[in-house]
């Protein structure tokens, strides 16, 4: 197919766009993505590297997504409390070198843990805890194992699913978990968003997105603690006519031969005329009104379940910088992860004095002012266990709050043994449009990169 120019396309523009009392610019692209986070911005790169014309669209002030990067206002110090870790392997490397981007191995700074039970403020002892939870390694090797059982899932881009599926997989994982000895696994879980629906998730995500070899378990981070520097590398590389930040889309319109977008940004109102439309936001139908969505599509979307994961930065906590303080159920068969809407832990920074962030997991929407005092309320109680003072004359604040909601998509099981993942893979070109993201992966970088390349990339340069 080819691509778009706008000699050929301007003498038609009257008769192409329907709404002709846009006074916006028009550009022409070949290729325009919806979303500028990991997914969204990783596509553009690759295909600006393959000499397509992007335009990346944008709502937030900034690309990364779910990368956020406080600065101490006093001395620029960084402080990462989005994504942390990325993997280290060859796409990931690849991608970071291509931006110029200097990585490190992520060791952490952390030397101890801590536990309470953050609904009453009790402590909760290290030997306590790792009774309750069992040995890290031990689970970690029981984990492989069951991971290779299952290579298709575990060990392969996108959902390309077997006739049948084992009845184990649809497990809530927390008796998966003890039947197979999982439980160590447990403290790396509930110290980043994690909280009891994870123990009600049916295994069959958690194999997807617990990989052994994606981040989580090993994996570097931008050398100076500011992830954010991979996407403000990443925007420099596009150029300030490839990207349009701070963008609200009024409608996209996808014709036999062409997409059109109307979008507005501080600057006006624009008009983006291109040859495939990639769309890398959660496709959930209530962020997609701006999308003439087929009935296909309706269809499959509806079928989305998620989480709400929420994230910010406390200041003047008294915490030292060496110790997580982790919030651990005390209740028998827990494996110490809340069960309810909670904070996951209290994280220290390295490089500012006092500072720490927190994230925090729901099963249910929140409001930003409902979130912010949960997460002041578990906080308060922390303090007092521990009896932390904040630094003479301050006390504790919240700040840079952000919302990293819709989180980890799943749908029931029966949607899945009736060929959901086949359907939602049969979306792709369909329309001129190709779709990636966490609801087409995992809620893993490392697995939403090489998932564009191998599973879209190839396909969107040949159409």
């Amino acid at each position: 197919m080819r691509c778009i120019s706008s000699l050929l396309l301007l003498p038609s523009l009257a008769f192409a766009i329907p709404s002709t009392n846009h006074h916006g610019r028009v550009i022409f692209k070949d290729v325009v993505v919806v979303g500028g986070g990991a997914s969204g911005t990783y596509a553009a790169i690759r295909l600006a590297q393959e000499n397509k014309t992007v335009a990346v669209i944008e709502r937030n002030d900034r690309l990364g997504g779910q990368v956020n990067t406080y600065k101490d206002p006093k001395t620029g110090a960084p402080f990462d409390h989005g994504v942390m870790v990325y993997g280290n392997d060859t796409i990931s490397n690849n991608f970071f070198s291509y931006l110029g981007v200097k990585m490190a191995r992520f060791s952490g700074h952390i030397k101890s843990n801590a536990y309470a039970d953050f609904s009453t403020g009790k402590i909760i002892s290290a030997a306590t805890a790792m009774n309750m939870t069992g040995n890290y390694l031990t689970a970690l090797g029981s984990w492989r194992a069951q991971l290779d059982k299952y290579l298709w899932l575990s060990n392969e881009t996108g959902f390309h699913l077997p006739e049948t599926i084992p009845d184990e997989l649809f497990l809530p994982f927390g008796e998966y978990s003890a039947k197979y000895n999982l439980g160590g696994l447990m403290a790396l879980l509930a110290t980043t968003v994690q909280n009891g629906y994870l123990l009600q998730t049916p295994t069959f995500y958690m194999m997807k997105w617990l990989n052994i070899n994606q981040s989580a378990l090993k994996g570097i981070s931008q050398a100076d603690g500011n992830n954010q520097a991979i996407y403000d590398a990443a925007q420099a590389k596009l150029g300030e006519d490839s990207v349009f930040l701070n963008s609200t889309i009024q409608r996209i319109t996808r014709f036999e031969d062409f997409v059109e977008i109307v979008f507005s940004t501080p600057s006006g109102e624009h008009i983006v005329i291109a040859d495939q439309l990639v769309m890398s936001i959660p496709p959930k139908l209530e962020t997609l009104d701006f999308l003439d969505v087929s009935k296909h599509e309706h269809k499959l979307f509806k079928q989305f379940s998620s989480k709400f994961i929420y994230t910010t930065v406390l200041l003047n906590t008294g915490l030292s910088s060496e110790q997580v303080i982790q919030n651990f159920n005390p209740q028998k068969g827990t494996f110490g992860i809340p069960y309810s809407a909670a904070t996951a832990a209290f994280s220290p920074s390295q490089h500012i004095s006092s500072a720490a962030f927190a994230q925090y997991a729901s099963p249910y929407s929140q409001t930003e002012d409902e979130v912010k005092a949960n997460i002041f309320a578990d906080f308060e109680r922390v303090q007092k266990a521990f009896n932390l003072t904040s630094p003479h004359g301050t006390k504790p604040i919240l700040t840079d709050f952000y919302s990293h909601s819709p989180y980890f998509f799943t749908v029931p099981e029966e949607s899945i043994r009736g060929g959901f993942y086949n359907k939602l893979n049969s979306l792709q070109g369909k329309h001129r449009t190709w779709w990636t993201g966490a609801a087409f992966e995992s809620q893993d970088s490392a697995g939403l990169w090489l998932f564009t390349e191998k599973e879209l990339l190839p396909r969107i340069l040949k159409a």
